[in-house]
């Protein structure tokens, strides 16, 4: 029941003995940091220990900055070919500027997906080397 609970408040599922933990860990945490946060990095925390341990490794890290760079390119090309399209676009077929558009779009959901969850571990991991020091 207890778990249940929990659950519905924060969007973790846990068992009994973790939420404890998960409780301490948002309150040392503090800041802005929500329940959602702390969800969203849920794959990347360590329960095995009296205390949560953020574990994330140096391939996630490297994973999250190339994903960062490709959107940021992403990003540009798609200005580029707008302003490039721009001057001409009815030269070109509509449908094939459309496509092209939601396939960037999707790419680019799906490089935030992977960079949102790296990014908030890393701030976390920023903050509980600052709150644990003291």
């Amino acid at each position: 029941m207890k778990e249940t609970y929990f659950y519905i408040q924060t969007g973790i599922q846990t068992n009994e003995k973790s939420i404890e933990k998960y409780i301490k860990f948002k309150n040392e945490l503090s800041l802005n940091y929500t329940w959602k946060h702390i969800a969203t990095v849920n794959s990347y925390l360590d329960l095995n220990t009296d205390i949560i341990e953020l574990k994330l490794s140096k391939i996630e890290k490297i994973k999250g900055k190339i994903a960062l760079i490709l959107l940021l390119i992403m990003i540009l090309s798609i200005q580029q070919i707008i302003i490039y399209l721009g001057l001409d676009i009815l030269k070109y077929d509509l449908l094939k500027i459309i496509i092209f558009s939601l396939i960037m779009f999707c790419f680019g959901i799906v490089l935030t997906s992977i960079i949102r969850p790296i990014s908030i571990a890393q701030s976390i991991e920023k903050r509980l080397k600052t709150t644990r020091q003291c």
